[in-house]
This record gives C-alpha cells, structure tokens and sequence, in this order.
C-alpha cells in the first residue's frame, strides 16, 4: 500500500482541511514528517491508519476522540485517502463517530461513524464495518499486522529490547499470536491428569468386582488380589466337579418322579374308566325305553313318503292338464269374435283406400309448381348473398377508417407520451445519491442500535454477577459459623483430653516417686481425674471435621473471590461500554434503554426512507425502460398508420364492385314480390305432402287390414286343435292318478290326502328317527367298548401313589435347588473374572498411555526433571525470536560498524528457571559478550530500531507475502551521535531501495539537513497544519 494523497478536515490538532499530496515524495526513499513536539506528526500515520482500519496507531488514542477540539462547529471530521495498491488506485472517505454541536438551537448530537470505499472499476462499498473488512481482503492484512509491520513507533522496540524474558514473551505472544500453545500445553496437562484419575478408577473398580465374589466359609476374609484370584479359580474348579456329580443324581431324581407320576396318571384313568362303562349303561337302558314310540313315528313318515312320492306327482299333472284344456277353450272362443269383427270392417277400408288414388293428377301438378318457386328462390337467394357481400364491405370501410384515424392517434399520442416521459425521469436524477447516503447511514444507525444493545446485556450480566457474589457472600457467612463452631469443639474436647490424660497420669503417682513429667517427688496438688473424656479417636473425629469446615470455608472465599472479580469485570464492561457510546459512565440501564428505543425508531426511519428511496429509484428505472420502449416502438405507429390509410382506399373499390353485381342479380329474378315467394312454396309443399300422407295412409291402413284378417283366421285354427289335444292329455292323467293311488296302498283319495305331510314336518319326523336309532347304535357300541377296557383294568391304591409321587417331587426340588445356587455362584464368580481380566487389560492400557502423557506433558510445560524449564510456547517464541535477530543483526553490523550482534541467551542461570528470550550482545571490539542492558542509550536506540525493522520483516513474511511499500519510524534519533545518526540514515535509505518510501517522524534539526523532501507540521492557537516540501 502506498498513498497518494490524504486530506484530513477537524481531526486530531488539524482544525481545518489540510491535503498533503504524498505522490510528489516519489516511488521510494526517505521522507522526513517534522514539526514541534505535540503538533501532530504522528497524526499523520494516524489518518492513514484510521481511513484504512477505523483505528489509529496508538492504544492510548480511540477512535471516537478523533474530532479537533479546534473545529468550528460546521466542520466535518473525516479523513480522505487515496492510495495504490498491486497497481490499482482506491479512494477511502470515512467519518468517526464524534460529538458536534447542533446546527440549530443549543445542545450536541451524535455523529455516527461511516465509510465510503470505490473501486478501481468505479463501484462503491459503504458502512465503516463493510469498508474494513473490505481493506483487509485487499491488504491481505489486518489493522494489528498492519502497525505491527509499517510502523516503527516511539518507545514499544525499546521495551522489547531491554524487557525481561517474561514481558518479552508477552510482547512475542501478542505479535506471533502464540496463545494457542499456551492452550495446548493446558489441554496436554488436562490430558494426562484425566487418564492419571482414570487409572485411579481401573483400580477401584477392580477393588469393587473383587468385593463381589462368593467365596467358601473357609477362606481368610483379608487376601492379596492375585492370592484371591487364585483362590477363586480353584472353587470353580471344585464347583463345577461338583455341579456334574449334582446334575447326574439330578437327572436321576428326575426319572424316578417321571415314573411316579406316570404310575398315579395310569390309576387315575383306570377308574375314570370304570365311571364311564357305568354311565354308558344307563344311557343305553334309557335309549331302548323310548324305541316303541320312536317305531310309530316311523311308520307315520313311510305312508307320507308314498303319498308325496308315487301319488302327488300324478294328482298334480291332472290338475294341470284340466287347468291348460279350460284356458284353451276361452281363447278358441275369443279368436272366433275377433275374426268376425274384422270381416265386417272389411268393406269401409277399401273404400277409403279407391278415394285416395283419385289425387294422384292433382299431386302432379303441385309438383311442377314447386320447382319453379324452389328456382325463383335460389335466385333470391344469391341476391341476398350479393346484397349482403356489399353491405359488408360498405361496413369494412367504416372500420378501416376508423383504424386509420385510430393508429393516427396512437402516433400522436406516442409522441406526447415520449415528451411527458424524459419530464418525469428529470424528477428521478438525483434518487441514486440520496440512496446511498440513507444507506450508509442505516448501517450506521444499526451499528450504534447493536452497541446499545450490547450495553444493556452488559447491565443484566452485572445484575447477575452481583447476586451471584450476595449469594456466594451468605454462603460463605453460613460456612464460617459452622466453621468457629466446629472449631471451638475441638479446642473444648482438646483441652478435655488433655486434662483426661493429666488425670490418668495422676493416679499413678506415687509418694517419693519422681513424677514422670516434673521429675518431683511431691505431688501436692495432683491433676483429678475427668468425668467424661472423649477417646482419642473422637478428638480425631473433631479435628477432621474442623479442618473440612476450614477447606469447605476457604473454597467459599475462593468463590466469592471469583464471583467479586466476574462482578468488578462486568461492572468495567458496562463502564467501557459508556464510554464509548455516551462519553460518559453516569448512565442507568434505563437511560441506555430509552436510548436504545431512540436508535430502533431512527433505523427505523432510515430503513423506511431507504425503502422510499428504493422504490423511487425502482420508478425511475421504469420510467426509462417505458421511455425506451415507447422510442422502440413509435416507428411502428408511424408505418401502422400508413397501413390502414392504404387498406382503406382497396375497401371502397371493393364495396362498389359487390353493389353492382347485385342490382345485376335483382334483374334475372320473374318475380315482382319475392318476399312472398317462402309463403307461396310453403303452400303448395304443404298440399302436396297432405295428399300424399293421405294416399300412404289409406294403402298402410287396407293392408294392414288384410293382414290382420288373416292372421286371425290362422290363429282360430291352431288354437282349436291345441284345445283338443289337451282334453285328452287331461282324461289320460285322470286314470294315471287313479292307478297311483292303487300302487301306494291308498283306498280312497281321502286316505291319500290324511297321509301327506307338510315338508317342514315330514323333515323334523325324519331326523328324530335317525337321530333315535344313531345315539342308540352309538350308545351300544360305547357300553361294549367301555366294558372290554374295564375288564382288563387291575385295581390299585391311589392314596398310597400319590404320596409315592410327592416324596418324589420333593427330593427332586431340593436337588435343584442345589445345583441352582452352585451354578448362579459359579457364574457370577466367572463374569467377574473375565470382567476383571478386561479391567485389569484397560488398565494395563490406561498406565502405558498415562505414562506417555506424563513425559509428553512434563515436556511441553517444561517440568522435565534435570532439563531446562522450556516450554512448549516458549521454544515457538524463541525459534520466531530468533529470525527476528538474525534479520536484526543485519542493519546493527551496517549501523555500528560491525561491532554488535545480538544473540539469544541459549540456557538460564539453573535448570529452576524458565528461559529462551533474553538477550546478549556479542561486542566484537573487546571479544566479550554482555547483557544488552549495559547499551548506551545511542546504541540502545540502534539495536532497538534494528530489532524493530527484523520484527517487521518476519511479520511480514508470515503475512502470506504481503508487500509493505511504505514504513513509518517515530523519534528516538536524538538519541543518537552525529556518525551514529549517519549510519542508521544510511541503512534506512538502502532499505528504501527499490520501490519503497520510508518516513522518519521526528524534530530533530539535523535530519532536516539530510532528507530534502519533509511534511512541515506547524502548531498553533487555532489548530495545527501541515504542507509539504520537496527540495
């Protein structure tokens, strides 16, 4: 990056708009920024920075105390930039957010931040978060790196030089970004204490299954675990020896109870047995007692089958034969007056059918008169058809005239529509703008609305922080009462058991016997013995339970600790958070509220205007598509127009043309009225079809009439013979039925009709018989089978089997039960053990791991016995700090001639301390290497500006290639001799070589001498200003 031109306007000391067009200090080389201490030279990096990042160089300098305590109240604060970068020019316009006094009425208001960043292709991006991040993309780097590599600012490298190793490794971490290995060491040590703990498991829970084995009475309660494995493997041994021998006599046991049940199920069925030839009996003598019954019933259903069978057929074929004979008989009669009637209306028919061939002339006649009416009438037709054709075309020319006068309008109203158009999208130039600057200040207004927000969670995390800590607060009260309690127990039973023992010691004493305390041998006043004592084990007891109440006391203050400090920290987040966006820390929530409220109804107007604006902009836009489109399409109108005019010309000839032809057709037709030529046809149609339905109908009606005769004639005869031969079917059937009655045993017709039976009844008698004479067939066949069986059956006492059978039982479930609880413990010894062997294999496991993570833990955190406390981020920081100097030494051998490298102390004073950033100088004139604190500060300043240069190379190259084009250095040349200062000037300038400019922010006059091109900054009671040099 290297800038071209910057403009600031009310920023820092700068009151009004100072521009410096930086493109006349070259591509490269020195530049010198020099003024009065306090006239604002650093602000010059500033401005750069804050157009870039939003931020400036400083960390004691914000960004929202930006604005010039000079400016008038109608100057704008913002900072103009235009720069190059990889051979592209951007331009950067961005605003802080600063305090202004209205302009009206008194008071200030909150001008909020904003940026405007374009393109080398002209586009726009806005919003102060959208443009930084947007500079970081094309740096490639962000504000941090960016200070980090292109300035060299006043007084931070001489820190770094002359710091110790712990500050030093601070400054390395925040530069490197070396905090992730500070994790990892963290997350290693976790590691290794989280398989330490579970190691410690694997031996509890090892020492748990062990507690669950079932053991023989006989084995010692106290037994080593390997002792006790042993041990338990040879009772499963012995156990399943025994459990074999248990499960055969088992099998036996259970034999003998199978046979004993089956013996006592045998006698059970023998007398079942015994019961059932007796009931079978019965029921056989019960069945014969109802057979004389049952023989009546049979022979009343043997005389109804004979009669439904032999003599219902014959009765009921007589019966129809008579039925069909008298039927026959009624139609003979009926066809017979028929035949008689139609005879007689013979003579009226013909007649009717000669009158009506006597219009046959007349029928002719008609016709030929229609013939000519239908030639008249299709010659008027095709004078209509003419008439009509010119009509039409009478009517086309009105149309093609009212569309030419129509597409005539339409040209003219297209025209009028273009002029109104290029009116209305004059209105609509300015839209574009006014959207991008309600736009910009949305994203403004939204940003302030998310940072009011953020402050109120800030003021309900504090609230929540300060009841945490009143809460741990009473704990910790509630744990310190119990605690003095607790304590002034165990000196009370202390002091009890002290006089306890004295009173012990006393009752041993003897007259002339030395005392074994005093070594006196009177003992006036001897110690007495105390009523109640406690033990040395209930003293015990006390002690430990104070010293919880001690540990549970100071873990509480611990906490209150914690939550004091969460609260203090909160309470700074809400104090900061004030800062920034009112200035101020007198603020309650409920001000930051209302404030809050305030911004959502401003983003909310903003977001309204912006959509306004947005629609307005959607207007315009169709405003100049619908003028596009109506320019498109007005040649069109223009040729429509001339279209219909033509159209219309061909219409009139075409109208003449089909009037003339019908006046032409009028001429042919013989007819004076030929609007009575439908009616005339009509009437001769209609005479002529009424006589010829007249002559169709009277030949229909004679035909029909003959045909009718003699189909009546034939039926009367077929219906005569059919009639006699059913008379005879009849007497014959008669006899057959007669004959019947004789075959089935039936004297009379009465007998035969007492004899029948309805099918329903006939069916129920029927199934009563067979059901009779089965159950009794079956009743015999059961009462034999039973009794052959019971024949065959021994008697036996069933009493005495059945107790055989429950001895039985009882031996067999005691065995069982035997067997059940030798093989439940053989199990449950047996899952333990293979649940011990894979616990004891993981915890084989767990120990090899642990002891990985130990040496790999002590390693990285530098706690390895007998080595040097390294660790894992301080080797990282010594490897970069080491670039660092070798890039360093570079420029101090050029700036002092070769006498001064500095170098990494490689090993601190003993192996207790943690070392690997302290720095030595090797001074080549005395041979001798020293501590870089012995420095002059002349040469403190060199091997600072060298170590400051090395830092920024090898920031540089880990910045992924980034290209820094220009570098700033602030002050510390006053520092510095007259050929001390020539040196470093020399080296500076062949680091300028190239394509790079290098500025030197500093007073001191003799630089003035050296860099002929200077940004003269001037301080004064109005402001400071700021003009560039170049000579």
């Amino acid at each position: 990056m290297k800038p071209i031109e910057l403009t600031v306007s009310a920023f820092g000391p700068y009151a009004g708009e100072v521009s410096l067009s930086l493109e006349q200090l070259g591509s490269h080389g020195l530049f010198l920024i020099t003024g009065d201490t306090g006239a604002g030279k650093t602000s010059i990096f500033d401005a750069i920075c804050f157009a870039l990042f939003g931020e400036v160089s400083g960390s004691q300098r914000a960004a929202d105390q930006l604005r010039s305590d000079f400016a008038k109240p109608q100057a704008e604060t913002f900072v103009h930039l235009r720069f190059t970068h990889a051979g592209e020019e951007y331009i950067i316009h961005r605003t802080p957010k600063y305090e202004r006094p209205k302009k009206r009425g008194s008071g200030t208001v909150t001008q909020n931040a904003n940026a405007v960043l374009t393109r080398p292709d002209g586009a726009t991006v806005a919003g102060a978060t959208a443009v930084t991040e947007e500079v970081e993309r094309i740096l490639g780097v962000g504000c941090q790196s960016f200070k980090q590599i292109s300035m060299i600012a006043q007084g931070e490298f001489m820190k770094l030089l002359t710091a110790d190793s712990r500050t030093r490794a601070e400054i390395i971490r925040r530069v490197f970004h070396t905090e992730p290995l500070v994790q990892l060491q963290k997350q290693i040590k976790a590691e290794f204490l989280e398989y330490n703990k579970k190691c410690a498991d694997a031996q509890r829970a090892a020492a748990q299954y062990a507690e669950g084995f079932r053991l023989d009475e006989g084995l010692p309660e106290e037994m080593e675990l390997s002792s006790l494995l042993d041990a338990v493997r040879r009772q499963n041994m012995a156990d399943e020896a025994q459990l074999a021998a248990d499960r055969t006599r088992l099998e036996q046991l259970r034999t003998a109870q199978t046979r004993a049940i089956e013996v006592v199920v045998k006698a059970q069925r023998d007398n079942e047995m015994r019961e059932k030839w007796r009931a079978a009996q019965e029921q056989r003598e019960k069945l014969e007692a109802q057979k004389p019954e049952v023989e009546q019933q049979a022979q009343r259903l043997a005389c109804a089958r004979r009669a439904h069978d032999i003599v219902l057929p014959k009765w009921n074929t007589w019966q129809a034969e008579q039925t069909r004979a008298q039927q026959l008989c009624d139609s003979v009669e009926r066809r017979g007056q028929a035949v008689q009637q139609l005879q007689d209306r013979t003579p009226q028919v013909q007649q009717a059918f000669a009158q009506a061939k006597q219009s046959e002339p007349r029928m002719e006649e008609l016709e030929r008169e229609i013939t000519r009416l239908t030639d008249a009438q299709a010659q008027t037709a095709r004078w209509k058809q003419a008439c009509a054709q010119a009509q039409q075309a009478e009517e086309q020319v009105r149309q093609l005239q009212k569309q030419a006068q129509d597409q005539a309008e339409r040209r003219d109203a297209g025209s009028k529509r273009i002029d109104q158009l290029r009116a209305q999208i004059e209105a609509f130039r300015e839209v574009p703008a006014a959207l991008v600057h309600t736009r910009a200040a949305f994203q403004q207004s939204q940003a302030a609305e998310k940072q009011l927000s953020a402050a109120l969670t800030l003021f309900d995390t504090q609230a929540q922080c300060a009841e945490q800590l009143a809460q741990e607060q009473k704990t910790y009260l509630k744990l310190e009462r119990a605690f003095v309690r607790a304590e002034q127990q165990y000196r009370d039973s202390e002091l009890a058991w002290n006089r306890g023992q004295a009173g012990i010691l006393a009752q041993s004493l003897q007259v002339g016997m030395p005392c074994p305390v005093c070594g006196s041998t009177e003992h006036p006043y001897p110690a007495q013995l105390e009523c109640s004592v406690p033990t040395e084990q209930q003293l015990k007891q006390l002690r430990q339970e104070m010293e919880q109440c001690r540990e549970r006391c100071q873990a509480q203050s611990t906490r209150c600790g914690v939550a004091r400090s969460k609260e203090e920290a909160a309470a700074e987040a809400v104090q900061r958070a004030l800062e920034q966006l009112f200035e101020t820390e007198e603020k309650t929530r409920a001000e930051v509220e209302c404030a809050l409220k305030q911004q959502r109804r401003t983003t909310a107007e903003l977001l309204e205007q912006g959509k306004q604006l947005a629609a307005r902009e959607k207007q315009g836009e169709a405003l100049r598509k619908t003028l596009q489109a109506a320019l498109d399409s007005q040649p069109e109108l223009e040729t429509a127009a001339r279209q219909a005019e033509q159209a219309c010309q061909q219409a009139r000839q075409q109208a003449a043309g089909a009037t003339a032809s019908a006046q032409e057709l009028r001429a042919a037709i013989p007819f004076d009225d030929i609007d009575a030529l439908p009616a005339q046809l009509h009437a001769r149609q209609t005479e002529r079809d009424r006589l010829s339905r007249q002559m169709e109908d009277s030949r229909k009606a004679w035909e029909s009439h003959q045909r009718a005769l003699a189909a009546a004639q034939e039926a009367q005869k077929t219906e005569t013979e059919q009639y006699m031969q059913c008379e005879q079917a009849a007497q014959a059937a008669a006899q057959a039925w007669k004959a019947a009655l004789t075959q089935a045993g039936f004297a009379t017709g009465q007998a035969y009709q007492d004899a029948l039976l309805p099918s329903e009844e006939r069916t129920a008698l029927e199934q009563r018989v067979q059901r009779f004479e089965q159950q009794l067939a079956a009743a015999v066949s059961l009462e034999c089978e039973y009794e052959a069986a019971a024949k065959q059956i021994v008697p036996a006492d069933l009493e005495q089997l059945i107790q055989i059978r429950t001895q039985a039982e009882q031996e067999c479930r005691a065995c069982e039960g035997e067997v059940h609880s030798r093989a439940e413990r053989l199990r449950a010894n047996t899952e333990i053990l293979q649940r011990m062997g894979q616990v004891q294999a993981e915890q084989a496991e767990l120990e090899r791991q642990t002891a990985a993570l130990r040496e790999l833990s002590q390693t990285a955190n530098g706690e390895l016995a007998g080595k040097q406390k390294l660790m894992l981020e301080q080797y990282v920081q010594a490897a970069y700090f080491e670039r660092v100097l070798q890039r360093a030494n570079l420029r101090l051998r050029d700036m002092t001639q070769g006498r001064y490298e500095m170098q990494r102390r490689r090993r601190a004073e003993n192996n207790r301390s943690q070392s690997g950033l302290d720095i030595d100088v090797m001074d080549y004139y005395t041979g001798k290497t020293r501590s870089v604190k012995t420095l002059s500060g002349g040469e403190s300043f060199l091997g600072a500006l060298a170590l400051a240069l090395g830092m920024s190379d090898v920031i540089q190259s880990y910045a992924g290639g980034v290209r820094v084009e220009t570098v700033f250095i602030d002050e510390g040349f006053g520092s510095l001799d007259s050929l001390a200062l020539e040196q470093a000037i020399s080296v500076l300038a062949r680091l300028s070589d190239g394509d790079r400019l290098i500025g030197i922010i500093s007073h001191v006059t003799e630089l003035k001498d050296r860099v002929n091109r200077q940004i003269v900054v001037g301080r004064g009671s109005t402001g400071s200003t700021a003009k560039l040099i170049v000579g």
